[in-house]
């Protein structure tokens, strides 16, 4: 849920990664579950602006 919020806020994944004391990959990882959860196959779909929408 960290990983969501802060992608919502436009954090890139090595911010993030610094935020929480983790790797960038490990968030790059994350942001590629939450695509699959939300049914977000398409790379190119930006997962903040979708994340934007759902208020």
């Amino acid at each position: 849920m960290k990983v969501a919020s802060l992608v919502r806020t436009g954090k890139t994944s090595k911010e993030i990664a610094e935020a929480l004391g983790v790797s960038a990959s490990a968030i790059d990882f994350h942001r590629k579950k939450l695509r699959k959860k939300l049914g977000l196959s398409n790379t190119s779909s930006n997962l903040r602006t979708y994340l934007l929408s759902l208020h």
